[in-house]
């Protein structure tokens, strides 16, 4: 998808520097939505004085995997919060909106950069795993007394809770007493197989201290 953008005026021209792009539905190059204007492919073609073909995709720099607040700047429009999940062939970054169903490419100077949204996790697990808004994780609750119980509930992160896992003070006393959360149901399951008491000292010493993998085994084959 070419655009171009008015490096001198005309009469009857836009602003200078305004970019416009090709209309499929006019048969056109248009500067917005609303085709306040218009131009030929002949015209662009026979005048290259006026316009220049936008060589740079991407002048926002975004990226790929990163949230941003972007404002149309055609028409008075609130700021829309996207993702930029990949780039086109052509090398236009290609945005999803996070809380609207905007769906398309940011094409250069339709668009300015607001700032980008950088979100701090509520907490990161156990296994290592950054948990934002919305996001699935697994509690894990473990009893040693009077016998060894466990059990795992699935959870959804949610903002309007202050998660004491968010700080090494509250993770601990979580800990010690006996929750656990991760980010997988399988990594909750590893936890236990690892930590369940189940093996008596004769159970070690027949098995003639065996690998990690053979262990495991013979952990699971107590169970």
């Amino acid at each position: 998808m070419k655009e171009y953008k008015l490096i001198k005026k005309y009469p009857g021209s836009p602003e200078l520097g305004t970019i416009i792009y090709w209309s499929p539905t006019i048969s056109k190059f248009t500067v917005d939505l609303i085709e306040t204007f218009t131009c030929s492919e002949e015209t662009i073609i026979n005048h290259p004085e006026f316009w220049e073909e936008v060589k740079d995709n991407n002048p926002l720099r975004l990226e790929v995997g990163k949230e941003y607040l972007l404002q149309y700047v055609h028409c008075d429009t609130y700021p829309r919060r996207v993702k930029i999940t990949r780039f086109t062939k052509d090398g236009y970054p290609w945005m999803k909106g996070v809380v609207s169903d905007v769906n398309g490419i940011v094409s250069p100077g339709h668009y300015k950069l607001i700032k980008e949204i950088i979100e701090k996790p509520l907490f990161t697990t156990e296994d290592g795993v950054n948990i934002y808004e919305g996001d699935k994780y697994f509690q894990l609750a473990i009893s040693f007394n009077p016998n060894f119980r466990e059990a795992i509930y699935e959870e959804i992160a949610r903002p309007n809770i202050t998660y004491s896992y968010n700080c090494k003070e509250g993770r601990e006393q979580l800990n010690k007493n006996g929750r656990y959360y991760f980010s997988t149901k399988e990594a909750a399951e590893e936890y236990i197989l690892m930590n369940r008491p189940c093996l008596s000292v004769n159970d070690l010493l027949n098995s003639g201290f065996l690998m990690r993998e053979e262990l495991i085994k013979l952990v699971k084959s107590k169970l």
